[in-house]
Parts: structure tokens; C-alpha cells; sequence
């Protein structure tokens, strides 16, 4: 299952695109659907306990964003099924991490806010020396996979999200 924020939105509406884009090509995994919480993890989390109740062999959440992974695994922890269920998802907050070390969330995908913004200015700093709009293409900045294994490597830990600067 898919638990995303809101329809709408291009960045999350594109990776529930992209998960239902790949999990049709694994047609013995039944596909229970998208939920959208609102951004709440309140609301994300009682998505899980009851999607879980009413498919109780359910094996994998991906969460799209910040709020519905972190419901997300909280769900999973309040039903007890945190070796049942693998939960994938966006972002890298201090809780999030901190659900990842609990074994509630198996992988983070997290973004890598720096080169995001530096790439922002660099863009702008470039428009206002040349005056010359910028080309319209498509951007990546990249992402890292964090898990138990590897969260305190180096390479990983610096796209961990900081609770304070």
C-alpha cells in the first residue's frame, strides 16, 4: 500500500506514480491502494492499524512523504507488526531516524536538502548575471537509502535531516 499526503501534489503524486509503475511488474503482490493522510501521522497511522486489521497479511507501506511514513511506522509499532510489515519511505527527520533504529521503519529515502538548495541559488545567481531564463528540465539532486545496516556511516549520516542547525 501506498500512503501519500495529497492528491495534487507533483513530487508525491510522481513517486506513487513510480511505485504503481513497479509493482506491476511483480503480479503476484496484490496492490491494496493509496491513502492519503493530509500530511497528519496521526491520521497516517490510524490508516495503517486499519488497513492492517482489514488485511492482515499485508507486507509493505511505502510512505511518500515525511508525515505519512512517520504515521506510518507508528502504526506498524501499535499493531505489533513490525516484522510482518516493511515500511519504506521519504525523508530522513530525527524521528523518522529514530524509528528506523527501532526496527518500526525499515528504509529512509532520504533527499539531499543541501545540493536541493544550492542548486536553487545556483539557477538564480546564473538568471540574474545573464538575464537569460533558465532552461526548463527536469532536475535530480539525488537521494540516499538509509537503513539499520548503514545509518551511521558518514556517506549516509550527512543527509540524516538536523532537528537544529
Amino acid at each position: 500500500m501506498v500512503i501519500s499526503v495529497t492528491p495534487g501534489i507533483s513530487t508525491t503524486d510522481q513517486r506513487q506514480q513510480g511505485f504503481e509503475e513497479a509493482i506491476k511488474k511483480y503480479p503476484n503482490i496484490e496492490y491494496v491502494g493509496t491513502e492519503y493522510c493530509n500530511d497528519d501521522p496521526i491520521k497516517a497511522a490510524s490508516i495503517t492499524t486499519s488497513t492492517l486489521r482489514s488485511n492482515p497479511d499485508l507486507k509493505g507501506i511505502f510512505g511518500a512523504n515525511l508525515f505519512s511514513g512517520q504515521g506510518a511506522g507508528t502504526g506498524v509499532r501499535q499493531t505489533g507488526k513490525k516484522d510482518q510489515v516493511s515500511v519504506v519511505t521519504f525523508d530522513a527527520s530525527p524521528t523518522q531516524v529514530e524509528d528506523l533504529r527501532r526496527g518500526n521503519v525499515d528504509a529512509l529515502i532520504a533527499q539531499h536538502p543541501n545540493d536541493i538548495g544550492d542548486t536553487g541559488v545556483r539557477i538564480a545567481v546564473d538568471y540574474l548575471k545573464s538575464g537569460e531564463e533558465p532552461a526548463r528540465t527536469q532536475i535530480t539532486t539525488g537521494f540516499t537509502t538509509a537503513t539499520r545496516e548503514n545509518l551511521d556511516k558518514p556517506e549516509v549520516k550527512e543527509y540524516l535531516y538536523k532537528a537544529e542547525c
